[in-house]
């Protein structure tokens, strides 16, 4: 689209063993019992690994995980730096699917550019050059928590880890 946003759609176009079965996320989130927040602490986990920045607290705090049953609100997933003393939010209707693994980090990975901006940086800096890098940014990322390879296929024990053609050789 305009924002260069859904990059995971030219996966059929890219997968390099396109014959070999991909793991079905959706089932083995429902079989393990996942939270929505454990989808969370997992994507949080996924950035700490690589060096980035934990969530702060104020995300956990005032962040919009799951969709309120008291009130209507916009439920497509979107991440805010409210430009206030550490203060990033999401706001997403999670719900317990490979659609919504995807869009937690995709969204996740926004609030890591936003903090990686925030430090010394004047506020008119902190959107980011480009949205379009930043959507680039958040998809790769996406797209790598849902590929064979990412830690979250290892984290499962009796689940199979790597399809055999996605092995590195």
């Amino acid at each position: 689209n305009m924002w260069a946003q859904t990059w995971h759609d030219r996966l059929d176009d890219v997968i390099p063993y396109p014959d070999a079965p991909l793991i079905n996320i959706t089932k083995v989130l429902i079989e393990k019992k996942f939270s929505i927040h454990q989808l969370y602490t997992m994507g949080e986990s996924f950035f700490t690994s690589i060096g980035l920045y934990p969530m702060t607290p104020k995300f956990w705090a005032r962040s919009l995980f799951k969709k309120p049953i008291d009130r209507n609100v916009v439920c497509h997933g979107s991440a805010s730096d409210m430009g206030y003393h550490d203060d990033y939010r999401v706001e997403i209707c999670t719900e317990i699917n490979d659609d919504y693994f995807y869009t937690v980090h995709h969204e996740m990975g926004h609030i890591e550019y936003y903090m990686a901006y925030s430090e010394k940086q004047p506020f008119v800096y902190r959107g980011g050059a480009n949205s379009g890098f930043h959507e680039a940014i958040g998809d790769t990322i996406g797209m790598f928590a849902i590929s064979p390879a990412s830690k979250f296929f290892l984290s499962f024990r009796g689940a199979p880890a790597i399809i055999p053609p996605y092995s590195i050789r």
